[in-house]
């Protein structure tokens, strides 16, 4: 669910052949692999997301207990179910984890997500 620029992930991830929910170990922000907990802001189609990114780096470099989980931003090339999708984490101060995502409108991830919404979306 999209609100401006704020999105709210109700994610399950979970194993294909038994059903049984992924169950994520306590660790650093950085360190979350599958079904860590985290918030997650999307970031406008106007924004350079490698800009916003080297950015984000230069303001936070002495911030104690602050990083970016990699060197650069992640970008999905146009092909794939994922397709088109930007995105990076960083770890805040308290250890929360925050994710920064672009997906534009009409590619790949868009496209399945909204698919997805139709299909799981109860109201």
């Amino acid at each position: 669910m999209s609100f401006g620029n704020i999105a709210i992930e109700l994610l399950r991830y979970y194993n294909e052949e038994s059903g049984v929910t992924h169950q994520a170990p306590v660790v650093l922000a950085n360190e979350q692999g599958v079904a860590g907990k985290h918030i997650s802001f999307n970031l406008s189609e106007s924004i350079d997301t490698k800009e916003f990114f080297e950015q984000l780096a230069k303001a936070t470099q002495h911030m104690r207990n602050v990083s970016l989980n990699k060197s650069d931003v992640h970008r999905l090339d146009s092909e794939g179910e994922l397709g088109g999708w930007n995105c990076f984490f960083m770890s805040g101060p308290n250890g929360e984890r925050i994710e920064f995502n672009q997906i534009a409108e009409g590619c790949n991830a868009a496209i399945n997500f909204r698919i997805a919404a139709e299909k799981f979306l109860v109201i």
